[in-house]
């Protein structure tokens, strides 16, 4: 590590660490308490969404091993691992966390470290489908659902229709959660039957076009009349909007069903993949022996405008929202319409 450790661990003297040693690697990393929110002091370098994620998972470590760094609670906490579909995601952390401690404090947990390090590391495997019973296998009955709560909830008139219009948004296009709570409010353009998702709030860090389905694009009308924000989804206010009315969804469930429902309506799979925001490996697939850059060849040829219009064919027929309950929610707003 580049020092010579001043209590070498593997000597047996024994270790621990608390809730603030969390915090401190946290801010190591990037992060800032603001208002007792933990938040990134940079987006390009790491995300809030992904600071949060450490967070939470550096708290089940210390909530499992009770702040004891010794090779018997770290074995606890591989076992707890190994339960989850991806160990990796907290073995990994956990282990930054240890080597980030042994520096700021000249220990040695190379012992403890190599314990995280033996666990086989499981491959993930994506689906564009999902398993029945699991909490993505999500019709377009659940949309509709899901959206009545939120409207026949005891939310105020903002509050419903924001959660209203991310659901719609989210559900029609495989927006990602961390996608959508960057929208701000110089990104829509009410023109056009689309708009340009920036690079710098892309999870792949590409621009791309995200087509507005009908019903989106009229309560998005009425929504930027009423919204005092420029930030338009924020992740706080739509967690305790989807609580408060019981609605039935998450917002990362919204991404699978518009695949799925693609699918349903064969919606051409290299439309979707490039609205949705996979990598040119999945669209190099969807294509066959065909090599098209998303980046550089597909925006070439398929121009947004050419983008959105495919998309109508398709999903312009899909009523996101059940006729009856959208047209309950646009009378809702009457003197707000645009």
């Amino acid at each position: 590590m580049g020092f010579e450790p001043t209590n070498p661990y593997g000597q047996g003297i024994s270790s621990s660490f608390n809730l603030d040693d969390i915090r401190q690697f946290l801010f190591y990393l990037g992060g800032e308490y603001k208002n007792g929110k933990l938040v990134s002091r940079d987006e390009q370098k790491i995300r809030t969404n992904t600071l949060n994620d450490y967070r939470k998972r550096l708290n089940k470590f210390y909530e499992i091993t009770q702040g004891n760094l010794n090779p018997q609670a770290i074995l606890k906490f591989v076992t707890f691992a190994q339960g989850k579909d991806l160990p990796h995601k907290y073995l990994d952390i956990a282990r930054r966390f240890i080597e980030w401690l042994g520096e700021v404090r000249r220990e040695d947990y190379n012992n403890l470290i190599k314990l995280l390090r033996q666990v086989k590391r499981k491959k993930r495997v994506k689906k564009t489908y999902a398993d029945e019973g699991s909490i993505f296998d999500v019709s377009l009955e659940d949309i509709h659902q899901h959206i009545r709560k939120i409207a026949e909830s005891n939310l105020n008139m903002v509050s419903k229709l924001r959660a209203i219009v991310a659901s719609a948004l989210s559900a029609s296009t495989g927006l990602r959660p961390e996608e959508l709570t960057k929208l701000e409010r110089k990104d829509i353009d009410l023109n056009k039957d689309y708009f340009i998702l920036p690079s710098t709030k892309s999870k792949t860090h590409i621009e791309r076009v995200i087509p507005l389905h009908p019903q989106v694009k009229e309560l998005l009308k009425i929504y930027l009349n009423v919204c005092d924000n420029e930030e338009l989804f924020s992740y706080g206010a739509l967690r305790y909007a989807f609580e408060q009315a019981d609605a039935p969804l998450r917002l990362k469930q919204f991404r699978k069903f518009f695949a799925i429902h693609s699918a349903k309506i064969r919606f051409p799979e290299v439309y979707r993949i490039a609205i949705a925001g996979h990598d040119t490996e999945e669209l190099e697939k969807a294509l066959g022996t065909l090599t098209l850059k998303i980046t550089e060849e597909f925006y070439r040829k398929f121009t947004p405008d050419c983008i959105a219009e495919e998309y109508m064919k398709y999903w312009g027929k899909v009523e996101i929202i059940h006729p009856v309950d959208f047209a309950r929610i646009v009378d809702t707003f009457p003197l707000w319409e645009v």
